[in-house]
């Protein structure tokens, strides 16, 4: 190869001159050093860029942990419906026009979840996914009654004093603030460019009860001064409070009779002629259950 010597290549006689050292142009290429026990060669090696299918397995793994997600599987129960034990086919994953458009196969789909994914886990031969938490209707709904949206924030506010100012009223679980941004509202085709709209900070707060995110709720329509009076604060299920309070009850009541429901079927195998791991095992129950 041009321009690359050898360390071992003999030099002529005596006649020859030591040369100075020639000035090399900056290069975009990586040098890779040779194995050890060989000679010192370098190999060029053209900048890799970042592979098309990086980009593709992100994209899956977004799609496919929202549709898995605990604010999806509440308000759409079409693929709670194909899970058996907690298990989803990929291939049911791949039918849907969003994954279609990406045209990844169900063996790139499993390879890239199993890869990358912290929530989700593939089954051995690569045809199955399971969330790692297993899906509770009644949680779901809890955290969002206990769920508030606090709107039109300074632009530098801190989750510190979201903290500061919300925890008088009980203990806070989590805060998720979504930053101010320029944005672009959608547009019919052909139609001028869309004005960009300024949209201020907000914030996700949730409580560890459904009265304090009430409380705050009531204490926001109260106050007259500071950027609490102009924070638009709610809950993030949308319901009244009187609303909310129905549908926790409603959560609740349906979590206590799947764990009855639960607790009888597992007394069932256990007493039955066929008990035994595997039987429990349908049922999503392994040891240390």
């Amino acid at each position: 190869m041009a321009g690359l010597t050898s360390e071992t290549a003999s030099p002529n006689k005596s006649q020859q001159k030591p040369s100075r050292p020639t000035k090399r142009e900056p290069s975009t290429n990586h040098a890779v050093d040779s194995e050890p026990g060989s000679s010192s060669i370098c190999r060029l090696l053209p900048a890799t860029p970042l592979s098309a299918n990086d980009d593709l397995r992100a994209k899956v793994l977004r799609q496919v942990e929202y549709w898995l997600s605990d604010d999806y599987l509440k308000k759409d129960e079409t693929i709670l419906k194909k899970m058996k034990s907690g298990w989803l086919p990929i291939s049911q994953i791949a039918q849907p026009k969003q994954m279609k458009r990406l045209n990844a196969s169900v063996e790139f789909i499993a390879d890239s979840l199993r890869s990358s994914s912290q929530n989700i886990i593939v089954s051995d031969d690569g045809r199955q996914l399971r969330r790692r938490v297993p899906f509770s209707m009644e949680k779901a709904l809890s955290a969002d009654v206990r769920t508030i949206v606090v709107r039109h924030l300074p632009d530098n506010i801190s989750k510190g004093e979201l903290l500061a100012s919300f925890s008088a009223s009980g203990d806070i679980e989590h805060i998720h603030i979504v930053e101010a941004k320029q944005v672009y509202p959608s547009s019919r085709k052909g139609a001028k460019p869309p004005v960009p709209v300024y949209r201020k900070a907000y914030a996700f707060i949730r409580f560890a009860d459904l009265e304090s995110a009430i409380a705050q709720v009531t204490e926001a329509q109260a106050l007259s001064g500071g950027w609490r009076a102009e924070a638009l604060v709610e809950l993030k299920c949308g319901l009244r409070p009187s609303e909310a309070r129905a549908q926790l009850l409603v959560a609740e009541l349906a979590g206590r009779e799947a764990d009855e429901q639960r607790r009888a079927l597992l007394e069932a195998l256990a007493a039955g002629p066929g008990a035994g791991p595997g039987a429990l095992g349908e049922l999503g129950v392994g040891e240390g259950a």
